[in-house]
């Protein structure tokens, strides 16, 4: 990675930045930063010279053959990296930071159309935390009953049970691994949470997940892994008719691939195989009447390589 001599992080991000990166009112951000109080996210921008060599990087990247493809219906690297998150678990208790899944780690992001860099590798997801803490608070206040699928580690469920506490939530995952989190976390924290095995690609284990048309259904990062095999998901949950549907992915066609930052993501994306034409499905719902879209926004906010927090909400007519 880069060796930068630079210490001094010049940039500061301030309520008006959330506001308008999350596109919600600053009042929103002010009384969630006052109740959930977060790290101060310091970054600098990148010289062009430093630019060179990340995109040199993320060149290389490309030309590595054993990155691992999404919509293989393979849960044993997920069982794995979830099942060392529940050792820690076990030996230390349920806290966001320990959930904190492996990938996230990088000194240098995308934020904003540009490289930067930031103090540590623990940036990307505090402040996805403090992302999540608005956007549920925009969304779910109200809800009683939300199911997350893909739920991983749990980190979304915590947030969640912090926010809303009377909310029933439930979380679906193919890892086994991942249940047993929720088993200790439903303990610990006295949260009304419990998990459900379920393979988003083959849809098993989906009579074991109850859905009625007050629930809010959400997916973040895990659409990601059903690459361009999403119909019978998207079939499934228009088939349950939940009141709200929420996600926060990666969404190839929310990239300019006029541009060199974004055609690096657009190629990352493709290599990996991640979500793709998932948006256009849902726009042809509602152009034929049978959906609404609440929200689309690009972030501009992700790893080294691509952007995988782009927010799509919607519901169904």
């Amino acid at each position: 990675m880069i060796k930068s001599n630079a210490t001094i992080f010049d940039s500061v991000l301030c309520a008006d930045e959330y506001s308008r990166i999350i596109g919600v009112d600053r009042q929103l951000v002010k009384e969630t930063l006052k109740d959930f109080p977060s790290p101060e996210f310091q970054y600098r921008n990148l010289e062009k010279s430093e630019i060179d060599k990340i995109i040199l990087i993320v060149l290389n990247k490309l030309e590595e053959v054993d990155l691992p493809k999404s919509g293989v219906n393979d849960a044993s690297r997920w069982e794995k990296g979830w099942g060392e998150v529940l050792e820690k678990v076990k030996n230390s208790g349920i806290s966001i930071r320990l959930l904190q899944p492996q990938y996230f780690h990088y000194n240098f992001m995308r934020f904003d159309g540009n490289y930067i860099e930031v103090p540590d590798g623990s940036f990307e997801f505090d402040f996805y935390t403090t992302i999540r803490r608005v956007l549920f608070r925009k969304y779910f206040t109200g809800f009683r009953n939300i199911i997350e699928f893909g739920c991983g580690t749990g980190t979304n469920l915590v947030i969640l049970s912090e926010i809303l506490p009377e909310a029933s939530l439930v979380g679906c995952d193919w890892a086994s691994s991942s249940q047993e989190i929720l088993k200790i976390m439903a303990k610990e924290l006295k949260a009304k949470v419990h998990g459900v095995r379920m393979n988003m690609l083959t849809l098993e284990g989906s009579e074991n997940v109850e859905i009625n048309s007050q629930t809010a259904v959400i997916t973040m990062h895990a659409m990601e892994q059903l690459g361009s095999a999403f119909k019978p998901f998207l079939d499934y949950i228009f088939g349950k008719r939940p009141r709200l549907i929420f996600h926060v992915e990666p969404v190839f066609e929310l990239y300019n691939p006029d541009k060199l930052f974004d055609e690096l993501a657009v190629k990352y994306h493709e290599k990996r195989n991640y979500l793709k034409g998932y948006l256009p499905a849902l726009k042809k719902l509602e152009g034929e009447g049978k959906i609404e879209i609440l929200e689309i926004r690009r972030l501009f906010f992700g790893s080294l390589f691509h952007e995988g927090y782009s927010l799509i909400v919607w519901k169904i007519k």
